[in-house]
């Protein structure tokens, strides 16, 4: 945890995709540890056991959500990005191991970001 706030403190990250929280349940006040005193908006998927667990975490000031999907390995958002307001997607993703389940897993993220009809930035575990 002090790792990542680290480096978020020192990137000055406005949005931050985390893969493997192993969190069941959302816990702000960890949140707040990791992103500091910033104001911050964020998405969670629960961990499955001792397993997966997303957290997308942004600045309100820098990505103004319009609408968010929430999936057991992806978080795909779709808002306005920075000063210029450019509409835009943030997809944090924890892709699966195997093959059979990674490309039917690929094709469902694809048609949810096609819908969207925005371009993306994608985040997260992708290939192991």
């Amino acid at each position: 945890m002090r790792a990542v706030k680290r480096v978020l403190a020192s990137s000055k990250a406005r949005a931050v995709f985390i893969q493997e929280s192993k969190l069941r349940e959302s816990k702000p006040r960890l949140i707040n540890k990791i992103w500091g005193s910033r104001s911050a908006n964020l998405v969670f998927v629960p961990s499955e056991g001792t397993a997966r667990g997303l957290i997308s975490i942004w600045d309100p000031n820098f990505f103004l959500i319009e609408s968010q999907t929430i999936g057991s390995r992806f978080i795909p958002l779709i808002g306005r990005i920075g000063k210029f307001k450019i509409r835009s997607g943030l997809v944090n993703v924890y892709a699966p191991n195997d093959m059979r389940e990674k490309r039917m897993f690929f094709e469902h993220l694809t048609s949810v970001i096609e819908i969207s009809d925005v371009p993306v930035i994608i985040g997260g575990i992708l290939t192991q």
